[in-house]
């Protein structure tokens, strides 16, 4: 009896600190909304509708990475799968992983992590903006795993204090190699275009040591994750 009633506490902190989390990344009301902290055009399927920041949505399901919801639009409501990320308010962090990155400020986001959701070009990572040839800059300590060798120009640095892979892609060079440890804030090559239509650095941040991107919101095989706990974490 004592031993039941023990575990059935145990399971309530679980609880309580899940819903505390869960609430600290996401403001969610008691009817079921959640205000958008960033303006997003949703451009790949309907045309110019967007969801603004402080629109409050109505969620109908969720996975790990998305909501499914009902949003304005001039037409009336619509319904469809959103990233999490359009709710977080990461601009904070957002900012210093720019200057992290760049080294200085002056830096731009071009496409955010899950600015478009659930179709077959799902944006995996974050684009970032400054100038073709700017040195790029590790943001956190580790062990380059890949440095080239590919048709986008790829560097990986493996965090293994936070068990994370930072991949940047379509690097203009690359001044580090394969089994060099480096520290953050180390140059590691420069912007370019390599294997894009234009000059930026595209950002993943990746589960452990692995190398794919996921293809879908609701891919139950998910290789990396959104970026923003991790950055918060480190930056």
């Amino acid at each position: 009896m004592l031993k039941s009633k023990i575990l059935a506490a145990m399971a309530f902190v679980f609880t309580l600190i899940f819903a505390v989390t869960a609430m600290a990344d996401y403001q969610r009301y008691a009817d079921n909304t959640v205000p958008a902290y960033r303006d997003e055009a949703l451009t790949n399927r309907t045309g110019n509708e967007r969801v603004d920041r402080g629109d409050l949505v109505t969620v109908h399901q969720e996975t790990s990475r998305a909501y499914e919801v009902t949003y304005p639009t001039p037409s009336g409501p619509k319904r469809r799968w959103v990233s999490k990320s359009i709710f977080n308010d990461s601009n904070d962090v957002r900012q210093k992983l720019l200057n992290a990155v760049f080294g200085r400020s002056g830096g731009r986001i071009s496409c955010d992590f899950d600015s478009y959701v659930n179709t077959p070009g799902r944006h995996e990572g974050i684009d970032m903006v400054l100038s073709n040839g700017a040195e790029i800059h590790a943001i956190a300590s580790g062990v380059v795993t890949k440095a080239g060798g590919d048709r986008i120009n790829t560097v990986a640095i493996y965090d293994s204090a936070n068990n994370k892979t930072v991949v940047y892609l379509h690097m203009g060079s690359i001044r580090v190699q394969e089994g060099q440890t480096v520290s953050r804030g180390t140059v590691i090559g420069t912007q370019g275009s390599v294997g894009a239509s234009s000059s930026h650095i595209h950002l993943e941040v990746r589960d452990g040591q692995r190398r794919a991107a996921a293809k879908s919101v609701n891919d139950p095989t998910l290789d990396n994750s959104n970026p923003y706990p991790y950055l918060e974490r480190i930056l």
